[in-house]
């Protein structure tokens, strides 16, 4: 199986070349605005990270988890990148301090977040292994949503190694080890959620 930072990858007509933007930290984003502001509104399935051993350090989650475009082939299910959110209004907050033609609702994006958590903690899913386990130590779940994202640019993050188990076993030592990969890719700010649903 391929990596994907190998790759260039298109979001609805933005075309993102690696080489020719420049590259954000994870880690900075909460110090952050974009310079280009631009705008989509999304309909469709997405996958919600809901376990991703790659983001655990020790007894520590090292990041959030997101939202990716459901795709049918696992090998492209980050082509389109990463649709995050902030969990403060603190940090949309910040961010629209930076830039003040920035519009976002965190409200609604608080109360999905607040409703899926909700959910899963009753049905004992949350953080928990899921039916749709296409990697090693990757779990998601399917929602429908109607969502407007804001592009971030190219940010430099971990997502999951791309293999099962047995061919992941195989690679650690490749990696030094590390049970991810740390790919420059697109990411979006979820800035309102119109409708949302669990599948």
């Amino acid at each position: 199986m391929s990596l994907i930072c190998s790759i260039v990858v298109t979001f609805y007509g933005w075309n993102t070349a690696v080489a020719q933007e420049k590259i954000t930290d994870w880690d900075s984003l909460d110090n952050y605005a974009p310079v280009l502001i631009q705008y989509d509104t999304l309909e469709g399935e997405f996958l919600y990270e809901n376990l991703v051993a790659a983001y655990i350090e020790g007894d520590a989650v090292g990041k959030e988890r997101s939202f990716v475009i459901m795709e049918e082939n696992n090998e492209d299910l980050y082509k389109h990148g990463i649709i995050t959110y902030f969990t403060s209004d603190f940090w949309y907050d910040k961010m629209k301090n930076k830039n003040d033609t920035m519009h976002y609702n965190p409200a609604s994006v608080f109360k999905m977040l607040e409703d899926m958590q909700d959910r899963a903690v009753k049905n004992g899913t949350f953080w928990e292994p899921t039916d749709i386990h296409p990697f090693c130590g990757a779990y998601y779940k399917l929602y429908r949503m109607k969502i407007e994202v804001l592009y971030l640019g190219l940010v430099k993050q971990k997502i999951p190694l791309f293999m099962n188990c047995k061919e992941a076993k195989k690679y650690l030592h490749k990696n030094n080890g590390k049970n991810y990969q740390e790919c420059s890719i697109p990411t979006y700010l979820i800035t309102h959620v119109f409708e949302w649903g669990e599948i």
